[in-house]
């Protein structure tokens, strides 16, 4: 069955989707965009209250992003990070080159974080995003061992994805022995719309708010309704 990842901006959100049954754990903060990376002592506090035993992922912005930030990345190489299963980064506006570009930013993080795992991220609003279009983005995942995944997912959060049939196809060409996560404007009660993609991975952020607003907190009750919702979907996900 697909498990729930849970988006959350701090420790106490994370309390709270671990108390509603989340099987993973994603840190972002929302007010930065559909990957904003969160603050590193935020990254810490977070750490201390997931077990060990619940895959915890880190969201690191997109690439661009990430590379005009290569300095304070450097600075904050004077700690190690916190223990972390999974990484990703995104790829908006990523522009020409962006292959060596991903793999540079990989390998510089590599120190920093040598026991974690990436995860791709496939926006299916990809020409909204400026991003590289799936296929693109597939292919090249395919021959990066260290990632372990794939995450499909929007830019634009006020629209939901759509997971078309070449999408799901490209899916099962390209990610063989990988794990599918899917997410973008998922909503209690229609879970199943990513069901064709057969998700190991359910991943949200403002289903799992009060209300249903990604900028409002984490409610455990909401939570442990879209666990039992994606427990009824395909998957066969095991932490690596």
């Amino acid at each position: 069955m697909a498990r729930l990842l849970v988006s959350v901006r701090d420790a106490d959100e994370a309390q709270a989707a671990l108390t509603g049954g989340a099987g993973l754990i994603d840190v972002k903060e929302p007010a930065r965009g559909p990957l904003g990376r969160a603050d590193f002592a935020t990254w810490m506090a977070v750490r201390a209250v997931v077990p060990t035993s619940i895959p915890l992922s880190f969201a690191l912005g997109e690439l661009p992003e990430f590379e005009s930030r290569l300095a304070e990345a450097s600075k904050l190489s004077i700690e190690p990070w916190p223990s972390v299963t999974y990484l990703k980064l995104g790829l908006s506006e990523a522009g020409p080159g962006w292959r060596e570009r991903w793999r540079k930013a990989r390998a510089e993080i590599q120190g920093l974080a040598p026991a974690a795992a990436w995860v791709a991220v496939v926006y299916t609003d990809w020409q909204a995003a400026r991003a590289p279009d799936p296929p693109a983005i597939l292919a090249e995942l395919a021959g990066i061992p260290e990632c372990k995944g794939c995450l499909f997912d929007t830019w634009d959060k006020s629209r939901p994805a759509v997971y078309h049939a070449d999408l799901c196809l490209l899916a099962e060409l390209y990610l063989g022995g990988r794990f599918v996560a899917a997410a973008g404007g998922l909503a209690l009660g229609s879970l199943n719309r990513a069901a064709d993609l057969d998700p190991d991975i359910i991943a949200v952020r403002g289903a799992a708010c009060h209300h249903g607003r990604r900028t409002r907190s984490i409610d455990p009750d909401r939570v442990a309704a879209l666990a039992r919702e994606a427990g009824g979907l395909r998957g066969s996900f095991s932490p690596r």
